[in-house]
Formats: structure tokens, C-alpha cells, sequence
């Protein structure tokens, strides 16, 4: 009987996965007036979108960073419990530590169907809580 070897063949290494770094999202405590409305949190590099979901077009919520402070830019959304975006307002405000913003100091844009408010800077610096009320004009 003849006995013969063959070559030993290597195996390829177990593939290992990349390892990842967990990253850490600032996260929010957030107190709405009505039970029946809610907010949805989007986060990207330059900041945060809450999304504001309105049963009725009336309604208030506050918005208090965990980490202690707001980071980036702060835009508020708002649409109603269907997912139609409000298309005007007749109210809203504001309000930080900074200060209150009305309806006339608060540009409000139309975009991708839905009011948005950019949260000015100035009334965010330092600010540990932001309190934001709306009224649409649809009812």
C-alpha cells in the first residue's frame, strides 16, 4: 500500500467584521401638552429635526437635551397625524432661557410640504430646555 501526502492547503483566516465605534446621539426629554401628539427625533451631521405630529394644529411641546445643551443646527417640522405638513400657521412662539420669539420674529419656510422653523442660534446658546407652541390655520 502506498501511502502519499498531499500538500497541506491553507485555509483562508475567519473574515472578521470592521470593528465600529459606538456612536453617541445626544438624546432628548421631551414633554408634549397633548397626549395625542408626538415628535420624532432625525439627527444628521449638522444637527437635529424634530418632527412635530399634531393630532389637532394646536398644541405645545418641551424639548430638554439630556447632555445638558442643544448641539448643531435645530429645526422644527410640523404635520399633522395623517402626515400631511402644515401649510400655514397662524401661531407660534419660541421660548429658551435666551428669551421668546412670535410669529413675526420667527421665519417660517414651506419645504418639501411641510412649515419648518430654523431655531435662531441666538436663542439657543446655553440654553437647557426649549419650549416651542403652534396654532395652524387649518381648522
Amino acid at each position: 500500500m502506498l501511502c502519499a501526502s498531499l500538500p497541506s492547503v491553507a485555509q483562508p483566516a475567519p473574515a472578521t467584521k470592521p470593528t465600529t465605534l459606538p456612536t453617541t446621539q445626544p438624546t432628548f426629554d421631551i414633554t408634549l401638552q397633548k397626549p395625542a401628539d408626538s415628535v420624532q427625533v432625525k439627527q444628521d451631521p449638522h444637527g437635529t429635526t424634530f418632527v412635530v405630529v399634531s393630532a389637532t394644529g394646536i398644541g405645545s411641546v418641551e424639548i430638554v437635551p439630556a447632555g445638558g445643551a442643544f448641539t448643531g443646527k435645530v429645526v422644527i417640522r410640523f404635520t399633522y397625524a395623517d402626515g400631511r405638513g402644515f401649510a400655514r400657521m397662524e401661531g407660534k412662539t419660541v421660548t429658551t432661557e435666551s428669551g421668546t420669539l412670535t410669529e413675526s420674529e420667527l421665519p417660517a419656510e414651506l419645504r418639501n410640504g411641510a412649515i419648518e422653523i430654523d431655531v435662531p442660534g441666538k436663542l439657543l446658546a446655553g440654553a437647557k430646555r426649549l419650549k416651542v407652541s403652534w396654532i395652524d390655520m387649518y381648522r
